[in-house]
């Protein structure tokens, strides 16, 4: 493997990019895009559906919450209908380089607003609650070391 080529799968503190062994080293840093898609697999794996919404924006939050739920159903009927996301048109909060430029709006089922801080933390990226279902992606914090 090249030392350009990423990370295999896996825990990233694992992954030396072809440097010494043990030595933790990544030759390209994560945007904040792409640290907010490694938050949303950690939710995966713990089975919460996270990622944008597919689709246009709906006539209102209810909707957009409703057709999510319609998703998550399909595809497992015995799903626990616990998901994060976000509008396609609020791609626009990032830059072209994955930096973000303006707060993103970040839509939850309410049970699990821990689980998305947590998850998002751990990436060194930090939320505002706004209410009970809805938080705020603001604060970009530097990554933590295992990500630099």
């Amino acid at each position: 493997m090249s030392p350009d080529s990423g990370p295999p799968a896996g825990d990233l503190r694992d992954w030396s990019g072809g440097g010494r062994a043990g030595v933790s080293h990544q030759p390209w840093p994560l945007t904040t895009r792409q640290r907010l898609l490694l938050s949303c697999s950690i939710l995966r794996d713990h089975g919460i559906t996270a990622g944008p919404v597919v689709g246009d924006r709906f006539d209102g939050q209810e909707s957009a919450r409703m057709q999510m739920l319609n998703a998550i159903w399909h595809r497992n009927p015995a799903a626990t209908a616990s998901y994060v996301f976000w509008y396609p048109d609020d791609e626009s909060a990032f830059t072209a380089d994955g930096s973000l430029r303006r707060p993103l709006a970040l839509l939850h089922s309410g049970t699990v607003g821990r689980a998305v801080q947590a998850a998002l933390a751990q990436v060194g990226l930090s939320t505002v609650e706004i209410d009970g279902n809805t938080m705020q992606l603001e604060a970009v914090q530097s990554p933590p070391d295992e990500l630099n």
